[in-house]
């Protein structure tokens, strides 16, 4: 691994982010693995909780140790945080029984909420041994007091005093060579969002890096769940990673593909319960639909609304993009309907609508020249049915109407 470039001074101003929902679906130690894995050279070896939460070693023998922390309810490392002494405490004692060689490894604390103090800030900055005595000089005389009576060290409370004391006490020169070679690392947005343009330089368009996120964080996380299930270390080589993910990219067409990123929706019943009472559910049941195919309505309604605000959100699909897709849909469904008055019109009405929404599921149509996930046409086609822009029963407009009985068909 390349020596690490001198660190920069100024981190307390970097933007604090309330990191999404989102996050929870995954855990910071896999999100961290993967940031480090898209930047890591060949040979080098990445793990979790193996030497530290999330570990890195190249060919050469240079190390990353990195403890995360989210910082979401806390401040983790506060000038009398355990958390931070904790940690400091842990590498004075890896680097004392040689797990950790202090010449080649970097220290790191990354968390996924900017946090800062004032002691972390200076080991942060501490780049020279100097820096580094003064950064413990300061911490010294806040928990200890002056030399050489230290009158504030029995003060120190009993669930910190263990940690501080271990790192203060003599001989400190393992702690100066660890501040000198430690970083404060946070996340700019959050952890997730950090990765997208580093996935977007290594490899894709914008518009198809959630997928290749989504493949990268589950292959990592399937390789590290079976190394613990078979009772082996949880570490992976990054070659194999990259031989994965070389792999994948060419089963995905992305020129001709709008990956989706909004994710799978769960079905409880609560959310069927109270979707059957909307109106695009109601035209189901007016063409006497199966129980079956209102569940998979359902659910392609969903999809389809939480991956347009997804892609709106991000800027992939413009505004005026998803308009004239709307309006494509229509026409679509003015012309089949037209069709099946003429080519069906023997039929009893209940089953020319059941044809007429068979037609519109198995549509595809394109928006902004890209082919959008199988289940996005039929989940819009619902939303149009919703406000009553489309409808499959050829009466839907008065079944549909004030006083009108619910499931009434001709």
């Amino acid at each position: 691994m390349a020596t690490r470039a001198r660190k920069p001074k100024d981190i307390s101003s970097r933007k604090s982010a309330h990191v999404p929902g989102q996050l929870f679906g995954y855990s910071l130690q896999p999100i961290r693995l993967l940031s480090l894995a898209l930047d890591a050279p060949a040979g080098t070896t990445l793990s979790l909780e193996v030497f530290e939460d999330v570990g890195s070693v190249d060919g050469a023998g240079n190390a990353i140790a990195s403890q995360t922390k989210t910082g979401l309810e806390s401040n983790p490392v506060s000038d009398k945080s355990v958390d931070l002494w904790k940690t400091f405490s842990n590498w004075k004692a890896a680097v004392n029984s040689g797990q950790l060689a202090l010449a080649t490894t970097q220290f790191e604390i990354y968390l996924a909420k900017s946090r800062t103090g004032k002691l972390v800030k200076l080991f942060h900055d501490a780049n020279t041994e100097e820096e580094a005595k003064a950064a413990l000089a300061k911490a010294r005389d806040l928990f200890w007091g002056a030399a050489p009576k230290y009158p504030k060290k029995k003060d120190i409370a009993e669930s910190l005093a263990l940690f501080v004391n271990h790192v203060l006490e003599d001989p400190t020169s393992e702690v100066v060579g660890i501040i000198q070679r430690f970083t404060l690392a946070a996340a700019v947005k959050n952890p997730l969002k950090d990765l997208r343009p580093k996935v977007a330089d290594k490899w894709v368009q914008p518009e198809s890096v959630e997928a290749v996120i989504q493949h990268a964080h589950g292959w990592i996380k399937e390789k590290i769940d079976g190394l613990i299930l078979e009772g082996k270390p949880a570490a992976l080589n990054v070659d194999d990673f990259n031989a994965e993910m070389r792999s994948f990219l060419p089963r995905i067409d992305f020129q001709h593909i709008l990956a989706a990123i909004a994710g799978a929706i769960e079905l409880t019943a609560d959310t069927i319960a109270a979707e059957q009472l909307r109106t695009y559910v109601r035209q189901l049941q007016l063409i006497e639909g199966s129980e079956e195919d209102v569940i998979e309505a359902i659910n392609q309604f969903l999809r389809a609304s939480a991956e347009r605000s997804a892609w709106s959100k991000q800027g992939i699909v413009h505004d005026k993009s998803f308009d004239e897709y709307e309006e494509a849909l229509v026409s679509f469904w003015k012309n089949k309907r037209k069709i099946h008055d003429i080519t069906s019109k023997n039929l009893p009405e209940v089953d020319r609508g059941k044809l007429l929404l068979a037609d519109c599921g198995l549509h595809q149509q394109k928006l902004q020249g890209l082919e959008p996930p199988p289940f996005f046409t039929p989940g819009s086609f619902h939303a149009l049915a919703e406000v009553e822009t489309v409808g499959w029963h050829p009466e839907y407009k008065i079944l549909l109407s004030p006083g009108a009985e619910d499931g009434d068909s001709k």
